[in-house]
């Protein structure tokens, strides 16, 4: 095995053993999962989707081109978009939400992005609608093709955990519940799932 797969493999299982998923297995707990709020939750969904509009290499920004090689300290700005949801659970309406997520990644091996960043999240149930913004300080992909390849291609496939704080007062008002259901401020949340960059997948870019 290479020291490559070693360190993927090392970094997967202490991903597992800090972030266990959740005790409610199912396929959209896999593709996607975001922790509960004090209220409802947690939420699911599809595979989210990034884009990585630009990477500096030195003092040039090159515009939507693969990240840089490892162990650069330059890094690319990334967005991530992903919607989930959960079902209407008592006192709570089903609810939607809509999370963008954007801030810089570093890319000090192959296999593994490290970053931060902040967010706008749009939460609908029924007809309310509420917004609130978000900050990510950590943002961890995990590309594990790329360490059985080295076709650009392998960065398509991307595994993410992120911890989340999102602010903003929320009350049962919100998600379609009595207001005293409700009542809190900022919280904090643990994601994880999987990212599929679609341009990389047709690009195949490569620096």
């Amino acid at each position: 095995m290479t020291n490559s797969a070693l360190r993927f493999a090392a970094l997967i299982t202490i991903v597992l053993l800090l972030f266990p998923p959740p005790a409610s297995a199912g396929w959209d707990d896999v593709w996607d999962y975001l922790d509960a709020l004090s209220g409802p939750g947690p939420f699911t969904g599809n595979p989210g989707i990034p884009f990585y509009p630009i990477c500096w290499d030195h003092d040039k920004a090159k515009v939507f081109t693969y990240l840089p090689d490892a162990d650069s300290k330059y890094p690319c700005l990334y967005v991530d978009v992903r919607a989930l949801s959960v079902g209407a659970r008592a006192p709570y309406d089903a609810v939607t939400v809509k999370l963008i997520d954007a801030g810089a990644t570093w890319h000090p091996y192959k296999f593994l992005d490290i970053g931060a960043g902040g967010g706008f999240n749009r939460f609908r149930s029924k007809d309310i609608i509420t917004y609130r913004f978000s900050v990510t300080p950590l943002r961890v992909v995990v590309t594990p093709l790329a360490t059985l390849t080295s076709s650009p291609r392998a960065r398509a496939l991307q595994y993410f955990v992120r911890e989340t704080v999102m602010f903003g007062h929320l009350t049962g008002d919100n998600f379609g519940a009595p207001r005293g259901a409700l009542n809190v401020g900022a919280e904090k949340l643990t994601s994880a799932g999987f990212l599929i960059d679609f341009s990389q997948l047709i690009l195949g870019r490569t620096p």
